[in-house]
């Protein structure tokens, strides 16, 4: 789920791990990337790939597919954890699995598992209209957002910290500094997008 940074779910994962005896694999969102990992891979700032929801179910579903054939070789049992629209992601995995007869999990959890639809909440209708814009007022939109919220990265953490106190006031110290390690160009746009092609689809399915 969204930040999409595999640093976010680490303590998850650390317990997870700790208290099952089980291997745990956190995969995250493609394109998502931290300022370091970017600057690791050599990642431009001003230029990135989009992976719409379509291309994010298939990272996940090889991601999956991988941790079946390591769960199968092992005689162990494939459980499948998503948070929010990782969620939906993991089932859809777990579907794709079971087309495939590649090995059906023997669970799968969803966390908040959701495309959200609540069109009644003033919050998400404000969301939905802007995620729902024309394609091009959407490009400038995404544009305009990306290049602030990347302007907060390169600022003191102090001062981000305080224009985004109310989006991060519920979250612990270490996933909010996995959140600011975020704010770049590149990984704003497109998690905005990736946001797009989820309210898309659910008005899409909704015919």
């Amino acid at each position: 789920g969204n930040p999409g940074l595999p640093q976010f779910y680490s303590s998850l994962a650390r317990e997870l791990c700790d208290r099952t005896g089980a291997e745990v694999t956190v995969v995250g969102l493609a394109g998502h990337l931290s300022r370091a990992h970017a600057a690791t891979l050599g990642a431009p700032e001003g230029r990135y790939e989009f992976y719409p929801l379509s291309a994010q179910r298939a990272h996940t579903t090889d991601a999956a597919r991988d941790a079946a054939d390591r769960a199968s070789a092992a005689g162990v049992p494939l459980v499948l954890i998503g948070h929010s629209i990782g969620g939906w992601l993991a089932i859809q995995a777990a579907l794709a699995l079971e087309a495939e007869r590649a090995g059906t999990p023997a669970l799968v959890l969803g966390i908040f598992a959701y495309l959200q639809n609540n069109r009644a909440d003033p919050a998400f209708e404000s969301t939905y209209r802007l995620l729902t814009l024309p394609s091009i007022l959407a490009r400038t939109v995404i544009g305009v957002i990306g290049a602030l919220g990347s302007a907060l990265g390169v600022l003191p953490k102090r001062i981000s910290r305080m224009v985004l106190k109310t989006r991060l006031r519920t979250l612990e110290p270490r996933a909010i500094d996995v959140v600011m390690s975020m704010l770049r160009w590149p990984s704003i746009a497109n998690l905005i997008r990736l946001a797009r092609t989820e309210v898309c689809r659910m008005h899409d399915s909704r015919g």
